[in-house]
């Protein structure tokens, strides 16, 4: 669709040329001054302008001679629309660049048959000029692949005439790596730095087809595309709209990709576009295949380069390490404070340090030289030290412990570290021995077992408490005999399995586990209840959980300890039924002393009135006997 703009600040004269453009198709954009003329023209590139004369702001005149000055607009055509017909207005016009004159009040038709002829015009110039562009491009590609230039100053050549010639956003040439599937930018015509730039050929669909099927993708609408339809929305955020991937071959194996990406979507790509990008894709095959072959060498070469430097930077440390390191090697050695030995092959003493000679007795520095690698160790060690010694000429480093006589008579403990010397060559030319005193951790490991059998014996003697340990990673490492009775499992059977394992296989919830922990992190210890069915019954059993803490106050491990509450629990139970029964008969008392007390109530009433009828016959009974007695007086 063929793109029209219009200049004009005449409202109804705007819309009259709109209304007819549109119904021939064509499609129209508007300005209503020339300073907005301007911009929409240098914006929209339009294919036509009609163009007032009279504007406000800058005129007509002075809008078409700034755009005629561009070489952009050499080509587009602008028809002057007026009302001022003399002469000599129309000179100006034709002076200012106009390429037709149309004056008010003009006649639609044959504005339009203008208009018509202008645009074909247009067509054919267009047409001409990009022939001669191309011929212009293929020649100086031509030249460019017979002259010295390197291949990606070629290649680079190749997309920038392609962006001159034809409208595109980005055109690129890219390798395609066999190998490991991945895509490689060698040249874009938007920056000449870009050279062997890695890309995700999976972002790029349309190259994957170019490369499956040898043949161009023309696509003239992204949008629409089904191939592009998992990259169609971050084209639409590129303002990409077409698209033209051509193969690159080299001696019929697809290398390459040539791919141009436009902002245009309002015509489709034509034959001679196409053949011309297929003629270019072609000549790029041997500067592409070179272009990538001196990338990957350059890169080799900087990659050795740096290796280089990396070496000699190392062989420059490594002497300056060596110039000062046998004076430090010295120093620390003679500081030490253990005993280090070298040792010939032969089993003699080259050399001891200070803390060595102190610690043997040995005051002179010569008279080590030829003594027996032995000296001064206990006869029943030396076998162990002589197969150490053996292992270290073969390459091993061996340790072991061992037991010395000092100068003084004492028996001390060292541990020993009988290790290789070797040199350059990687042979062994003689041994080293290292030793430190042990005899202080010795005998605390001494006493220390000495406490574990004192204290294992106090909890194997326990006999209704099961007490099991583990370490930091509940693994189960004490577990005494009054637990293998409590929990039916003997110390072989869970010693060195884990709290979980034992949970999954008692089919106990682990979580509970889990909340123990935490609250005996928080509050350093945790109290819980379990029945356990067996062959007597139902066992109740009392566990606490605690921590166990090194001497610097951290977690170590935890402790369980046990107990079968189980009689207890009986005598519990038995003591609750006896209290029950207690309470309902105290209720039985209760109620009947209510029911006796009721009846010594109605007892007392009955007295009560038994006494008043008994006082009332005596006062009868002694009226009577006033009455015979006054009877008796009167007869």
């Amino acid at each position: 669709m063929k793109k029209i703009l219009v200049v004009e600040d005449e409202e109804k004269v705007q819309e009259l040329i709109r209304f007819a453009l549109e119904e021939e198709g064509y499609e129209v954009i508007s300005a209503e001054n020339g300073e907005t003329g301007l911009e929409m023209a240098r914006s929209a590139a339009p294919d036509l302008i009609l163009l007032d004369v009279l504007l406000p702001g800058i005129n007509g005149f002075e809008v078409c001679r700034s755009l005629k000055s561009g070489a952009e607009f050499k080509s587009i055509p602008v028809l002057m629309i007026t009302a001022l017909d003399d002469v000599e207005n129309k000179v100006n016009g034709f002076s200012a660049g106009a390429d037709d004159y149309v004056s008010k009040p003009f006649n639609l038709i044959e504005l339009l048959s203008r208009i018509k002829s202008h645009l074909r015009t247009k067509d054919l110039y267009d047409i001409v000029k990009t022939d001669e562009e191309e011929k212009s491009a293929l020649l100086d590609i031509s030249r460019a692949l017979s002259s010295a230039s390197g291949p990606n100053e070629t290649l680079y050549l190749i997309v920038s005439k392609i962006a001159g010639v034809m409208e595109v956003k980005r055109c690129s040439i890219i390798y395609i790596d066999p190998q490991n599937k991945h895509g490689f930018v060698m040249a874009s015509h938007d920056s000449r730095e870009i050279k062997h730039l890695e890309i995700d050929l999976d972002k790029y669909p349309e190259i994957k087809k170019v490369k499956e099927t040898g043949e161009p993708v023309i696509i003239n609408d992204v949008c629409n595309d089904p191939i592009l339809f998992s990259v169609r929305d971050a084209l639409n955020l590129l303002s990409i709209k077409s698209i033209m991937a051509f193969p690159i071959a080299f001696k019929e194996a697809i290398i390459g990709t040539l791919i141009l990406r436009t902002s245009r979507r309002e015509k489709a790509f034509n034959d001679r576009e196409i053949r011309f990008c297929s003629v270019i894709a072609h000549l790029s095959a041997a500067p592409l295949k070179n272009a990538y072959a001196m990338e990957m060498l350059n890169l080799e070469k900087e990659h050795e380069r740096k290796k280089r430097l990396a070496a000699e930077e190392k062989n420059r440390f490594s002497r300056e390490l060596l110039k000062t390191s046998e004076e430090r090697y010295r120093t620390l050695i003679d500081n030490s404070p253990v005993c280090i030995c070298h040792i010939s092959l032969e089993g003699k003493l080259v050399y001891m340090n200070p803390a060595g000679r102190r610690f043997h007795g040995i005051e002179n520095l010569e008279d080590i030289p030829g003594m027996d690698y032995a000296y001064g160790l206990k006869k029943e060690y030396q076998g162990g030290m002589k197969d150490a010694l053996e292992k270290a000429k073969k390459g091993e480093t061996t340790k072991l412990e061992c037991m010395f006589i000092t100068a003084g008579g004492k028996e001390k403990w060292l541990e020993c570290a009988i290790s290789p010397v070797k040199n350059a060559k990687g042979e062994v030319e003689s041994l080293l021995r290292i030793s430190t005193d042990i005899t202080e951790r010795k005998q605390m490991e001494k006493a220390l077992t000495e406490k574990t059998i004192h204290l294992d014996n106090i909890l194997r003697s326990s006999t209704n408490m099961a007490i099991a340990a583990t370490d930091m990673d509940f693994r189960i490492i004490y577990y005494n005999p009054v637990a293998e009775n409590i929990f039916g499992y003997t110390a072989e059977e869970v010693i060195g399995h884990t709290v979980m394992e034992m949970h999954t296989k008692e089919k106990v919830d682990h979580a509970r586990f889990e909340r123990a922990i935490e609250i005996v992190k928080k509050e350093g210890e945790y109290l819980y209840y379990v029945n356990r069915k067996g062959k007597a019954g139902i066992r109740y059993i009392e566990s606490r959980v605690t921590g166990i803490w090194d001497k610097d106050g951290n977690l170590a491990g935890f402790v369980l300890m046990s107990l079968d509450i189980t009689e207890r629990r009986r005598e519990d139970e038995a003591q609750a039924r006896l209290f029950e029964e207690l309470k309902a008969a105290k209720l039985e008392l209760e109620k009947a002393n209510a029911e006796l007390l009721g009846k010594m109530e109605e007892l007392e009433r009955f007295h009560k009135v038994t006494m008043d009828r008994e006082e009332r016959i005596i006062q009868l009974k002694n009226k009577v006997r006033e009455l015979e007695e006054r009877e008796k007086k009167s007869h």
